[in-house]
């Protein structure tokens, strides 16, 4: 079950499957793997035109497969079922998953939950599939073994964001009971094993091209066949233990007690023998398990870095993909060595599912208190008189939603915490774990423990085999009663870059070769991408800023018999003054970025947060002994004529007009502020759900009472109190050369890292930038409509479905031109406009069907929005010469 092969290191893959259930019935020696070699031609694994690539561009093949790293596109389906009831009953199934790339009408995901002509005996397809997504998908059943769901036209499963189907009762899926005779004849007696998450491959006739999927389908020009694979007993009924290679069984015990219905070790091997079928029982040779093989290193960093010195290599039986955590420690308040627990913190981009254990590593750790034997040397902590104890585990799923049924254990075996996944988590979710109350039981170095971890994943009996160009092949032939017959190695097995590659593998006992278990998908063997070629351009981007520096007047002011004006005072020097910060961005700035200016010669507090309170807007309020008062721009006081005859201005101004302004309204723009005086710079942050369109013109203050002074040097400060700076945004933009990216050397994106260290040893930051050229530049797909027209310059965009965050920080496409969503709220989009250097242009939400509005998308033909896929390599750009094209990033 769950067969999967990656395309893995340099032209080499990752085969990772799980064993059938073994029974007396249908013992297990091992597995024999075969691959094939894919022809090229027309009638096998044809290259396709990629639609997105434009034709004047001579890039009329695709550059990779699924993932951009080799094909083999397949989905982690997390299952649960319903109450398994009488023998036969049919039961419900919730299917949940989170795709990786889009699934989109017409794809297929293959779901083969085992246990054939039993499951799915009776399914009937025209029951209708319920739960949020069940209505965008058709199921069907492919050899009475292989569940079909086919996205419906019109649907999309979009990448990245959660999928619940629930298959109903009336579907007739039936869970067999297999302590009945009819079922135990099949499987052999024992408990249903029911996977809780499925490999699913998919297939699919859309976007996805070299991997065979279509109607051209694999030819095998070569089929080559790796070594038998073993574990360390093929007379049990588990698979376990020490794995072997290469092994084909010699004679073992002849004998067995008939009457004591106990296996020896020596009893009934699987494995074949000449004399194995003769005699009555417990007579004759039987043939051993393992004979002629060689032991694989059990050395897991090795195989999965590709640095072993075996090849194939074994990662231990059960260990699944790793994956590191960020981890904090818990410190008894009285002591900084007594430990008291861990929080952890990580985003797996694999499942999880109940039963997997998570493994941790911490050698600082060391545990005072002697372990019960009874505890197998694993310490845990509850209340109660059991000598074994259970720690104090709390989980979360994405900060918020508390999981139950997950346990710890510290192993002191190992120095590790291991946590036992008690409930189904989906790829890409953030989980937050906190293991407390082991304080009286463990000290610790502190100064010794790391912020990252690596964790290990132990998922039932999963094995996985990794192999590369150059390993040993085999020449076996199978007849009834000798599976391996005539066992020999050939020479070694090519694996070359950019061939495509087929799988297939069969389990074998001493008696039979099963039928083979094979994906439908195939993989290509790829070797790295290559390196940019230069580094052509880092600048960051700087807008216009007028700074302006005035005091607003503290009393009031008065006038005589005609009007005035009084602006505000500007400062002395050295002087604490409020700044007013006046400027106009040509690019939109998002939530939380900052805005740096450099006030060479200003003075005040070393370091200081400045509040939301002190960043005031451009708001005054007037005040005074009349009611025409006014306040104008930068707090200009307006003082209407005196009419009062006692008036005496400006001796005596005690029954003249009198007029003063106030600001006390913050801004809305920005939530913080920072100011140093040791590098002359005050930091503006743009507060949380904000965003500053382009072509707007901002205005913000900074109070007097923060402190910052004017400089004490005549030179450094305006006589007109203003002056003009360049504001620094958070943002950088980046270009450079690459070669383009090829079927044998695909290229999934770019690594961009940044540093304050001259010498790169510290505060190391790293960006990713994606570039999946294996589905074009971009690939676009229809979501939604226009609702109101857009002018060249609106930074808004009206959609006719509210989709909430689902498209925030994506790209979308209307007519030629691309958009950065920065900010949604309800139908409003507030977008980047031109992005990627596309051309902002006017939209019309023009209602192509007389008669009928946007709002209606089930009759109407309107302006379509898509969302787009747009990757860092422009391939219209040649400027890298042949074969060279430029990428940029911001």
């Amino acid at each position: 079950q769950n067969l999967q092969v990656t395309s893995y290191g340099n032209q080499g893959f990752r085969l990772e499957f799980l064993p059938p259930v073994i029974s007396r019935a249908k013992p297990l020696s091992g597995f024999v793997f075969e691959i094939d070699l894919c022809q090229q031609s027309q009638d096998s694994c044809t290259s396709s035109a990629n639609p997105y690539y434009q034709p004047r561009f001579s890039l009329d093949t695709t550059l990779g497969t699924d993932l951009g790293n080799g094909g083999g596109h397949t989905e982690e389906i997390l299952m649960s079922y319903g109450p398994q009831n009488a023998t036969g009953s049919p039961s419900t199934i919730t299917l949940q998953m989170k795709p990786k790339l889009n699934i989109e009408a017409g794809d297929q995901m293959y779901i083969r939950a085992g246990y054939p002509n039993v499951l799915l005996s009776s399914f009937f397809s025209n029951c209708s599939l319920e739960g949020p997504d069940g209505s965008k998908v058709t199921a069907s059943v492919l050899n009475s073994s292989t569940l079909v769901l086919t996205v419906k036209d019109g649907y999309i499963l979009w990448r990245g964001y959660a999928v619940n189907i629930l298959i109903p009762e009336a579907c007739n899926i039936f869970l067999p009971n297999l302590k009945e005779a009819s079922y135990a004849r099949e499987y052999g007696e024992g408990n249903l094993s029911l996977p809780s998450i499925i490999v699913a491959p998919i297939v699919g006739q859309g976007r996805r091209f070299d991997n065979c999927k279509g109607a051209s389908g694999c030819a095998a020009s070569t089929t080559y066949v790796l070594q038998t694979l073993q574990d360390a007993s093929s007379m049990d009924v588990s698979w376990s233990g020490q794995l072997y290679n290469g092994a084909t069984g010699v004679g073992c015990g002849n004998s067995i007690s008939a009457s004591s219905h106990v296996y020896p070790a020596t009893a009934y091997c699987s494995q074949y023998s000449p004399n194995s079928n003769n005699g009555p029982q417990g007579t004759g040779d039987n043939g051993s398990p393992i004979a002629n093989g060689a032991a694989y290193i059990s050395n897991a960093a090795s195989c999965r870095s590709g640095t072993s010195q075996q090849n194939p290599c074994t990662l231990p039986i059960g260990q699944d993909w790793i994956f590191s955590t960020n981890i904090s420690y818990l410190f008894n308040q009285s002591s900084s060595n007594n430990l008291t627990g861990v929080e952890l913190e990580f985003l797996r981009d694999r499942a999880l599912s109940i039963g997997d254990v998570i493994s941790i590593q911490v050698d600082k750790i060391f545990v005072s208190q002697q372990i019960a034997p009874l505890c197998n040397y694993t310490y845990e902590y509850q209340s109660g008189m059991d000598s074994c104890y259970v720690l104090d585990t709390a989980v979360y799923l994405n900060y918020t939603n508390p999981l139950t049924g997950w346990t710890s254990k510290w192993n002191t075996m190992t120095s590790s915490f291991e946590i036992q996944v008690g409930s189904q988590v989906l790829q890409s979710s953030i989980i937050w774990i906190r293991i407390s109350n082991l304080h009286m039981y463990s000290t610790v170095d502190a100064s010794k423990l790391t912020s990252q971890q690596i964790c290990t994943v132990q998922r039932s009996d999963k094995t996985t085999i990794i192999f590369h160009n150059g390993m040993a092949g085999i020449g076996y032939s199978t007849s009834l009663g000798d599976p391996v017959a005539g066992y020999t190695i050939s020479s070694t097995i090519p694996i070359n870059q950019g061939s495509i590659y087929q799988f297939r593998m069969f389990s074998y006992n001493g008696r039979f070769k099963s039928a083979a278990t094979q994906s439908p998908v195939q993989n290509r063997a790829i070797g790295p991408p290559k390196p940019p070629s230069y580094f052509a351009q880092m600048k960051q981007h700087l807008i216009p800023v007028n700074l302006q520096y005035s005091l607003l007047s503290s009393t009031l002011v008065a006038t005589g018999s005609s009007s005035a004006r009084v602006s505000p005072q500007l400062p002395y020097l050295g002087e604490a003054t409020r700044i007013g910060v006046t400027f106009t961005s040509d690019v939109l700035i998002s939530e939380y970025q900052t805005l740096t200016l450099l006030l060479e010669g200003f003075g005040g507090p070393s370091l200081v947060d400045i509040p939301p309170s002190s960043l005031l807007a451009e708001t005054y309020y007037p005040y005074g002994n009349n009611a025409g008062c006014q306040c104008g721009a930068g707090g200009t006081i307006i003082i209407p004529a005196s009419t009062s005859a006692s008036c005496q201005y400006p001796t005596d101004v005690t029954s003249c007009t009198q007029c003063g302004c106030k600001q006390n309204i913050t801004n809305t723009k920005f939530a913080k502020a920072s100011w140093s005086s040791y590098t002359s710079s005050l930091v503006l942050t743009v507060g949380e759900n904000q965003v500053i369109p382009p072509g707007q013109q901002q205005i913000v203050w900074v109070a007097k009472s923060v402190g910052i002074t004017t400089p004490v040097d005549p030179t450094l400060f305006p006589p007109s109190g203003s002056n003009y700076v360049s504001g620094r945004l958070a943002r950088f933009s980046l270009s450079w050369v690459s070669p383009f990216p090829t079927v044998a050397n695909p290229r999934t994106g770019f690594l961009v890292q940044f540093t304050t260290d001259m010498y790169w040893k510290s505060d190391i930051q790293t960006v990713n930038f994606p570039d999946l050229l294996n589905r074009g530049v971009k690939e676009v797909v229809p979501f939604t409509n226009l609702i109101a027209d857009v002018t060249s310059t609106d930074p808004m965009i009206k959609i006719a479905v509210p989709y909430a965050m689902f498209v925030q920080g994506k790209t979308i496409q209307i007519g030629y031109e691309l958009m950065l969503v920065v900010y949604v709220q309800n139908h409003t989009l507030y977008v980047e406009r031109g992005y990627l250097g596309t051309s902002a242009t006017s939209h019309q939400a023009q209602a192509l069907t007389p008669g009928c509005t946007c709002n209606d998308l089930q009759t109407c033909q309107c302006y379509q929005v898509f969302l787009a896929y747009t990757y860092a390599t422009d391939i219209s750009d040649r400027n890298g010469g042949a074969g060279g094209r430029r990428c940029s990033a911001t």
